[in-house]
């Protein structure tokens, strides 16, 4: 992976003089801060103009090492890594420092002088065995030499040095999966994914790993697909270890019980399994204990995805009955029997029984415990904590009422593993971090922010962002209960104390007066009955210097998504789960236009109601943001996006190195018109 080049952090009077520079002609120069001025452009990016300035620094201060290395640092992130040789051979050996050292062997990497990085490497983690940045290098580099048994060692030395990272877990997860060592692969990539759920980025990607971490899973998965809808039997579903070698995979458990399936083929492969495991729950076939694993598995999935997998009629009845023979045995008050209480719950939540709350009073074994849990106990602990939730507006406007209603019938998403937690920095310093080039003027990072969160669902942005940044008290509002009591319990649960949650409505919360140093809005402005009204109502919130983080729908990338709810609505489809569940399924036998790509949210009934059913739903444009934050006195920050669609727009726009021309991404929105496919997703900040 490429890494972005770092250079010495700058002081406060080097960041604002930093900052003026981008507003104002340069001041004059004094040597005195020529080198503090040559570090803020290598910061900013100005590199030739930061060459310059360091040049000029040496020609009086000649010999100076600091600023030798910095030349270094410009030619190796202004892609001259021979040049960068030259100045880091010479400044790692005047100073035994295990960063210069680091510097000299990446850009022998990019030389490809391998053999020479990896001695460089190993010197310096020799000499400074706490060092991480050597330890991670040199445990790259041999990765990628195919040197697979050393680069597990030295991968193993990252985790011993970084245990609670889950970039270190996964290094050494996938070292040794090139090793061969799949069950330690699956535990190490498994702590990753726990740790930090983003580290493998994509659904697309999870799969992949575990299709290398099971190649014979992958197989069945095929084998299901070439035969859909038909139902595989149970041997081909569990390939040639059987149900106990899937029932003691925890890579796979934990996939099925904390994050919805998001992908299409092992979809079908996990409802096909679905379906064996109820037959041999009624026929209580040997191997009960496995069969009761698999299906308290199937059975969380169910409950993340609100149910979503296709059934036939004939499996509807054989549900049903397992259903009523549970029922009958709540009342009667006898326990049900485990087995049939699992097979139940793959198919509907256990809540919704007759009497259900009498099951909290029984023993199970423990993946049935957690199953009763999720559907019975947390449910009943959210709904008696809705009184409890502050009311801090009306909700009256007939948008606002009709988007309250469907997420009180379908809050999403049910999340498991809470966002990542890293070393959290201030909100100042992490928007330093993602557009190094903007002048940010007015946020500090000396004191604690008040934080807006308007939208918040069921509090996965507002936990993530409580978890990633510190010196902030964060107000989250939504207009659902149900969400919010979902948010709520997970707080409490994860012990976060500086979150507090109310009902509201956003126009009218506007009117309240409060004010914000950050306000955050993303995914629910498009929603509302005029989205700049909104918008206008929600930036009046920040305060001047502040910030605003605002997601919307753009009406090139949602296309595709706009023909398939008019290709739904001409066929009479409904919001109701029975129609989402069969619009569905046509869609992916011919309706979708164009074979659009199936996005994430099309994986559980709530998202696809969000998707493709939604009760109100507006798109935007480029220049109409753009008329937007001129109006505002609103200055853009960046986008969010991922990686290659930066690199691509680099590559494009070169002469745009703050990526903030609306105008050129415009242009290039329209030649790339998938770039935005999720939302618009941006910072601005509000003008002093």
């Amino acid at each position: 992976m490429r890494r972005r080049r770092t250079f010495p952090p700058m002081n406060r009077k080097e960041r604002r003089a930093a900052q003026k520079r981008g507003q104002s002609p340069a001041p004059a120069r004094s040597q005195g801060n020529l080198l503090g001025q040559a570090v803020a452009l290598a910061q900013a990016g100005q590199l030739l103009s930061a060459e310059a300035a360091c040049s000029e620094y040496l020609a009086a201060h000649p010999g100076d090492i600091d600023a030798e290395h910095l030349l270094g640092q410009i030619a190796l992130s202004a892609g001259r890594p021979d040049v960068a040789v030259e100045k880091f051979s010479r400044t790692a050996a005047a100073r035994k420092n295990p960063h210069f050292a680091c510097d000299l062997a990446t850009a022998l990497t990019l030389l490809r002088r391998t053999d020479e990085a990896t001695d460089v490497f190993r010197r310096t983690s020799e000499r400074w065995p706490s060092d991480l940045r050597a330890a991670v290098g040199l445990a790259a580099i041999l990765g990628d030499q195919g040197r697979h048994a050393e680069a597990v060692a030295a991968h193993r030395r990252v985790v011993a040095l970084d245990p609670d990272s889950a970039a270190a877990h996964n290094g050494l997860g996938a070292a040794l999966l090139a090793a061969g060592d799949r069950a330690g692969a699956s535990r190490h990539l498994l702590e990753a994914m726990k740790r930090a759920p983003e580290v493998l980025h994509t659904y697309t990607d999870v799969v992949a790993t575990l299709n290398r971490l099971r190649p014979d899973l992958a197989a069945a998965v095929v084998r299901a697909n070439e035969i859909w809808p038909q139902r595989p039997s149970l041997e081909d579903l569990a390939g040639p270890d059987g149900l106990p070698g899937l029932a003691v995979d925890e890579f796979l458990l934990w996939l099925m019980e904390s994050h919805t399936i998001c992908h299409l083929a092992l979809e079908r492969w996990a409802t096909g399994l679905r379906s064996a495991l109820l037959t041999a729950a009624r026929e209580k076939s040997s191997g009960e204990e496995t069969v009761l694993r698999l299906a308290c598995a199937l059975a969380r999935q169910g409950f993340l995805n609100d149910y979503l997998f296709a059934t036939g009629a004939e499996e509807d009845a054989a549900a049903a009955l397992v259903r009523e023979d549970v029922a009958a045995a709540l009342a009667e008050n006898r326990p049900p029997a485990p087995l049939m209480l699992a097979a139940s719950a793959m198919y509907a939540p256990l809540g919704t029984l007759p009497g259900a709350m009498a099951l909290s009073a029984h023993d199970y074994p423990p993946p049935l415990a957690a199953v009763v849990r999720q559907q019975v106990v947390e449910p009943q602990v959210e709904m008696a904590d809705r009184a409890a939730i502050p009311r801090l507006t009306k909700i009256a406007q007939d948008t606002s009422i009709a988007v309250q209603r469907q997420y009180e019938e379908n809050p999403y998403p049910r999340w498991v593993d809470p966002p990542s937690m890293p070393s959290p920095r201030t909100v100042a310093a992490e928007l330093r971090r993602l557009f190094p080039h903007a002048p940010l003027l007015g946020l500090p990072d000396d004191r604690e922010l008040d934080v807006l969160i308007a939208g918040c669902g069921t509090g996965y942005q507002p936990v993530g962002f409580a978890r990633r940044l510190r010196q902030v008290r964060i107000t989250a509002i939504d207009l659902s209960l149900a969400s919010l009591a979902y948010a709520r319990r997970r707080t409490a649960e994860l012990k976060i104390p500086n979150i507090t949650y109310g009902q509201a409505d956003l126009i009218e919360f506007a009117a309240l007066g409060h004010t914000y140093d950050v306000v955050e809005s993303v995914g629910v402005l498009h929603h509302l009955a005029d989205p700049f009204a909104g918008w206008r109502a929600m930036f009046a919130l920040v305060r001047p210097g502040g910030v605003m983080k605002v997601g919307l729908y753009s009406e090139i990338a949602r296309r595709n998504i706009v023909a398939a709810r008019e290709w739904l609505a001409a066929r009479g489809y409904t919001a109701s789960p029975q129609d989402i569940r069969r619009g569905r399924h046509d869609l992916l036998a011919g309706g979708f236009p164009n074979r659009m790509p199936l996005p994430p949210d099309f994986y559980s009934v709530s998202e696809c109601r969000d998707l493709l059913f939604h009760v109100q739903e507006h798109r935007t444009t480029l220049p109409a943001i753009a008329q937007f934050l001129a109006e505002q006195n609103a200055t853009f920050l960046g986008f969010l996006l991922p990686m290659p669609a930066i690199e691509a727009y680099r590559r494009r726009f070169p002469n745009d190195p703050s990526m903030t021309s609306l105008d050129r991404w415009q242009q290039f929105e329209t030649d790339n018109p998938d770039t935005f496919l999720g939302m618009y997703q941006f910072w601005i900040e509000k003008r002093r």
